[in-house]
């Protein structure tokens, strides 16, 4: 026997043997939970930059972001998290555990998720500036920022900008800015309660389309519902994806149920919440077209029409104010990171001529390949995989910044897919782009970071590598038919 073979023999044995000890749902959920617990206590160092509500600016918050303290035990705890996950997901023939235990589960992990205070991320305090500009000081967030305002709250409200989120969000930003009032820290974790529930709202709505579509709705609620991924950036961190998620989630829902008029206007909401939500309504859209559906198509966009005419009229004073929902300004993603990189990153004339023709030829390639996509509809679960397709590439050229929770967009259309690799390349992915931000602290000193070439390159291919491999793989390759079952859809195989 090879060396190889042993050390695989010895792999799948130890892979047998931990499959066994996570036979028992209790048994997941305790130590999803317990992880998450040992999260909570070591994010309480972050304690005293909300608490008490008069406490130290966020200045204090943002300096938690290089503390070592809370980097290096957050980086075993994450580890060990994902460990878990894909050892589950790896011995699910064995595991089958229901839809039931897993909601169940996810319901576990998602509370005690909610527990710790965000660390890494102060876009919380943001959604509360929101909120407190339009419910407390009556101002319009799009026309108006929380630097322009003197209060109580003013030393957290350290977004200059206006609000880049669509306006389904502010209902629960006004709640959460309402709450600020009394505490800022109790405000925090009133969005944190929205967005586990708007998360567990989401995982059963996606069991239903699986249980619908034949699929094994225990198995995909599980890689939706319990990716570390997503539990630490839309539960711990706080995110609002998880909304754009849930109505995405509906839509397809919808969609699969014949109610085509519905499925348009729920996925008109996602796009309200965030723009590239607007690629699932234009695949919905166009699965109606190919399906000559033309009654529920023009009642579709009638009634997006009224809806996209009144929030224009209640929020959006001129064209400029609207265009703070495409926000593209040039971050670290892959259309950052070319630009610049051509470019030279200068000011010269030359150099700013260089940056507008490569934008320009970025968006005619992402042009070109959205159409080339969108003429592969023509069923169900051509939706569901175009859209996937879609959201990737549109992560890699047209965001102008690529932050780990903006990957939380594809997970359930992921679960929907039938392709294996598929699958686990953007499983994969989600540990990648966490390691790249959070589970390597030596990486965030500026010695590696920024001032080091290894260091730049090390992280770019953590961010970007396998994101880029899976777009330019499906592009390279001819088209093939999910795996799943899509014929209980209307597909056939």
């Amino acid at each position: 026997m090879s060396g190889f073979q042993i050390v695989a023999s010895r792999l799948e044995l130890a892979r047998a043997r931990a499959t066994r000890v996570l036979a028992s749902p209790r048994r997941v959920s305790a130590l999803f939970a317990a992880a998450f617990v040992a999260l909570a206590i070591v994010h309480l160092q972050s304690v005293g930059a909300v608490y008490p509500s008069s406490g130290v600016s966020i200045a204090a918050w943002n300096s938690r972001q290089s503390n070592l303290w809370i980097l290096a035990p957050q980086a075993v705890i994450l580890t060990f998290l994902f460990a878990v996950y894909l050892l589950v997901l790896l011995g699910w023939e064995n595991l089958r555990f229901s839809p039931t235990q897993v909601l169940r589960m996810g319901l576990c992990a998602g509370a005690t998720a909610a527990l710790a205070l965000p660390s890494n991320s102060w876009d919380l305090f943001a959604y509360v500036g929101f909120g407190r500009m339009s419910v407390i000081h009556g101002l319009n967030p799009y026309v108006t920022s929380y630097t322009q305002i003197a209060d109580s709250y003013s030393p957290y409200g350290w977004a200059s900008g206006y609000m880049n989120y669509g306006p389904v969000v502010l209902p629960a930003f006004m709640a959460a800015g309402l709450v600020s009032e009394f505490s800022v820290l109790a405000a925090l974790y009133l969005l944190k309660v929205l967005w586990l529930a708007v998360h567990l709202c989401a995982a059963w709505a996606l069991s239903r389309v699986l249980k619908d579509a034949g699929l094994d709705p225990g198995y995909g609620v599980f890689l939706f519902m319990l990716n570390p991924l997503l539990l630490f950036e839309l539960i711990v961190n706080g995110h609002n994806d998880g909304l754009m998620i849930l109505f995405a989630t509906l839509a397809v829902g919808a969609l699969q149920r014949g109610r085509h008029t519905a499925a348009l206007l729920i996925a008109l909401l996602g796009a309200l919440v965030k723009f590239p939500g607007v690629v699932l309504y234009v695949t919905t859209a166009l699965y109606l077209i190919r399906q000559r559906r033309w009654r529920s198509l023009a009642s579709g966009v009638a009634g997006s029409i009224l809806a996209v005419a009144g929030v224009v009229r209640l929020f959006f004073p001129d064209v400029r104010s609207a265009l703070v929902l495409v926000d593209r300004t040039p971050g670290n993603s892959v259309y950052a990171e070319v630009v610049n990189v051509m470019s030279h990153g200068g000011a010269a004339p030359h150099d700013v001529m260089l940056r507008g023709g490569l934008q320009l030829a970025l968006m005619v390639g992402l042009a070109l390949f959205c159409v080339w996509r969108l003429t592969k509809i023509d069923d169900f679960g051509g939706v569901v995989r175009e859209t996937s397709y879609i959201m990737l590439a549109t992560l890699v050229v047209f965001q102008g910044s690529l932050y780990p929770w903006y990957v939380t967009w594809v997970f359930p259309f992921v679960a929907l897919l039938g392709s294996a690799q598929t699958r686990y390349v953007v499983l994969l992915y989600s540990w990648t782009i966490l390691g790249g931000y959070y589970l390597y602290p030596p990486l965030r000193s500026a010695e590696l970071f920024q001032g080091s070439v290894v260091g730049r390159q090390l992280r770019r291919v953590l961010v970007h590598g396998v994101l880029v491999g899976l777009v330019a793989g499906r592009a390279l390759r001819p088209t093939r038919r999910p795996l799943a079952r899509w014929s209980l859809l209307g597909s056939g195989r």
